[in-house]
């Protein structure tokens, strides 16, 4: 994180009280009228902190960017809406990610090797028990199970859901953005 935001040009002033919030945090506290303590934390923040979501973001910087560079050298290929426009290789969300590519070993092998290269530079390790994966109806069904084997992940099934959303929309597109739209309107009138 440290470098990332170093990388990023933030300013030594900002970078060091981050790292005082992460690195060098000491808790003391009053258990039965007793003073405790000094406590220090070896995980870092934790998951409720406010602070988590947004060093999760910056972190997460350094796997867009190692993705960026596999696009732009041909290694992995995203996915496009339509023939003309440009194609995407990953939606960050908060702590959650979706990464898209072609339906194959290299591809696959590709995405792993960058997802290990964020893992240990980063100190956070994806989990992939928690992770599903979703195939095009055209990807031969012995290349799916190569693909699942090699990422040690689950075929997504029936309609998941991410951000409360459907992960699948399908021909459902105006139910689930209307949807969409009206949970925008109630929050921008509260």
């Amino acid at each position: 994180m440290e470098g990332i935001m170093r990388r990023m040009g933030f300013d030594e002033w900002w970078i060091l009280r981050v790292l005082a919030c992460v690195k060098f945090i000491v808790f003391r506290a009053i258990v039965n009228k007793e003073k405790v303590g000094p406590i220090t934390p070896n995980r870092g923040l934790r998951q409720g902190s406010p602070l988590s979501r947004y060093l999760f973001i910056l972190c997460v910087e350094s796997l867009g960017a190692l993705l960026n560079k596999e696009v732009v050298n041909g290694q992995i290929h995203g996915v496009s809406v339509y023939n003309d426009a440009p194609s995407i290789s990953y939606i960050f969300f908060a702590d959650d990610n979706l990464l898209f590519c072609r339906a194959g070993v290299e591809e696959a092998q590709k995405l792993k090797a960058v997802i290990k290269a964020c893992e240990s530079s980063s100190d956070q390790i994806a989990n992939f028990g928690k992770s599903s994966i979703f195939f095009s109806p055209s990807t031969m069904l012995d290349v799916r199970d190569r693909v699942m084997e090699l990422l040690g992940v689950q075929l997504m099934i029936g309609e998941g859901k991410h951000v409360s959303l459907p992960s699948l929309i399908g021909m459902r597109k105006k139910e689930v953005f209307t949807y969409l739209y009206e949970r925008v309107w109630w929050q921008t009138k509260r």
